[in-house]
């Protein structure tokens, strides 16, 4: 439990880190406000983690029809700057503006681990794709990267707990939480969640959320 809720933290906190940073060596008082606005998200995401974690917070109680699309363009802005640092190309692609029910905090933290992944395997000059569209009843979005793959024996495994892999994907090391929490969380919103790579072309990890219907309760 200790190493999951230090896995959760450490993704928004070196954001908040990288945020304060960047907003005191910046001038333009217009992009210092949009660096605390986004430090300010990673502040709630930790306090949200923080809050499961101690078992003060319901995971249904902040729960309502959200725009997906909306959450995949923030994290996609968020992201952007980090990864034009590791001269990896970032691309998004918004297909679809259907609401889906659930906590977009969640989902925040979702595209958050997926990304993540994909620049850790993505070498200088690659790409990575994120993109949303609409399947039948479902919103689907995709993270693709062409980094360096997975082993095709190691791919049945990567939703487990505990179960890493080096770059070279060569032997199993790290915390393994990042994929199995991103799983958990999208099973809890009726979703589905599946991975298909081949090594040295690059990986997709595609999942889905239902769409909000007339019955799903209305966002707060």
């Amino acid at each position: 439990m200790a190493a999951a809720i230090a896995h959760e933290v450490n993704n928004p906190l070196e954001g908040l880190v990288n945020l304060i940073y960047l907003a005191r060596g910046e001038e333009d008082m217009q992009k210092i406000r949009r660096h605390l606005t986004e430090a300010d998200r990673e502040l709630q995401r930790i306090a949200h983690i923080t809050r499961q974690s101690l078992g003060f917070y319901r995971e249904t109680s902040m729960a309502g029809n959200f725009r997906p699309d909306v959450v995949t363009r923030e994290v996609f802005e968020f992201y952007s700057a980090r990864a034009a640092a590791s001269r990896v190309s970032l691309h998004v692609n918004i297909k679809t503006e259907q609401k889906a029910f659930g906590n977009q905090g969640e989902l925040r933290q979702v595209l958050s681990n997926l990304l993540n992944n994909a620049a850790k395997y993505t070498e200088p000059g690659g790409k990575i794709s994120l993109i949303a569209t609409r399947d039948n009843q479902d919103v689907c979005i995709r993270v693709k990267d062409n980094g360096v793959g997975i082993p095709e024996e190691m791919l049945p495994r990567i939703f487990e707990r505990f179960f890493g892999a080096d770059p070279s994907r060569t032997r199993v090391e790290g915390s393994g939480l990042g994929l199995a929490i991103a799983k958990h969380i999208v099973l809890a919103h009726d979703g589905t969640i599946r991975a298909e790579s081949e090594l040295n072309h690059g990986s997709v990890f595609l999942f889905t959320l239902p769409l909000a219907t007339d019955s799903s309760p209305a966002s707060a």
